[in-house]
């Protein structure tokens, strides 16, 4: 009864609902596809994307059909919208960073929609797949899923979270980064696995993989603007020792010509001509090819990838969830 005054008073919306989902005052709608909901209860840089990649990838090897359902944060799309082809770097603007990411990364279909359960029925009618990813789900209680799968790193502890902790008592599976103790978190039924956020290849804007060799050594700026900008400088200090600049915005942030004029002029001045960015990033970013040419820098990615321990046995436990036996 403390424990669930304590939530109340934290976030008492959150709660409430949450309450009314488990007494059954509040129904969620239920699919015939299976869904995986990939999720978290911080703002931000728990991974949560690149494992959604890594999970595709995954299903594509064992001939699972995917499909990604998402709210598409703020992109464009007033209503339902469809990525199953990338037209032109522009989409990104219509469908969202993390979303365009994932179709681009594994080419599987997007479905982007404000209300996901909205969603749902256009997924049944037009769609052949074998499971559904609903990202960013955990808080979206209105789709029923099959399997509830919860990131949390260390920044998790240190912030204003979605809701409180104990919520993750309702997940089935949680994903912890490694080096957190397991009883840092509220006990529950759900089993864990451990992963590493990893950065070890960089790509240019053509995707083309570049020799680390040659790139450490230079003089470079950082540029990102993702929910965790300290954690992507730790990452990269190690493996550059000399970066002069780390331009920070906020997560999700649109870049104008305006910022990508300026930074490149500053950068320039200084002789710099290396722009290490994230890969959510550099997709926004492309756009402006003719001022990074024009000012002579090369923008390359930062590519992140998740490593995760006993990971034979987290995609037996998924496939258990959906009910998918492998032929």
């Amino acid at each position: 009864m403390i424990h669930l005054l304590y939530n109340f008073l934290s976030n008492p919306f959150v709660t409430l609902r949450n309450q009314l989902y488990k007494h059954g005052v509040i129904k969620p709608i239920k699919s015939n596809i299976p869904i995986i909901s990939v999720g978290n209860i911080s703002f931000g840089g728990t991974g949560k994307t690149p494992f959604i990649t890594y999970l595709v990838k995954k299903f594509n090897e064992l001939g699972i059909k995917s499909l990604l359902l998402s709210r598409g944060y703020k992109s464009s799309q007033k209503d339902v919208g469809v990525l199953s082809n990338v037209v032109s770097f522009d989409d990104v603007y219509k469908f969202g960073d993390e979303a365009f990411l994932v179709h681009l990364k594994t080419k599987i279909p997007i479905i982007v929609s404000k209300k996901k359960y909205k969603a749902i029925s256009l997924i049944e009618n037009y769609f052949d797949v074998d499971v559904v990813i609903l990202d960013d789900g955990f808080q979206h209680r209105k789709l029923q899923r099959n399997l509830d799968i919860v990131l949390i790193d260390s920044k998790t502890f240190k912030t204003f979270r979605r809701e409180p902790l104990a919520s993750i008592e309702r997940a089935n599976l949680i994903l912890l980064e490694f080096g957190i103790s397991p009883t840092s978190i509220p006990s529950g039924t759900y089993q864990i696995f451990y992963y590493h956020k990893v950065i070890d290849s960089f790509e240019d804007s053509l995707n083309i993989k570049l020799e680390l060799n040659s790139l450490s050594a230079q003089r470079v700026a950082l540029l990102s603007a993702i929910g965790n900008n300290d954690n992507f400088y730790k990452s990269l200090q190690p493996i550059f020792p000399n970066i002069v600049k780390h331009y920070k915005f906020r997560d999700h942030h649109w870049y104008t010509p305006q910022d990508v004029e300026k930074i490149c002029e500053q950068l320039s001045k200084k002789n710099i001509h290396s722009i290490i960015t994230t890969e959510k990033d550099s997709i926004k970013l492309r756009r402006f090819t003719p001022i990074f040419e024009k000012f002579n820098i090369k923008l390359i990615s930062a590519v992140m990838e998740l490593r995760i321990e006993e990971e034979n046995a987290l995609l037996d436990t998924v496939l258990n969830y959906i009910n998918f036996k492998v032929k």
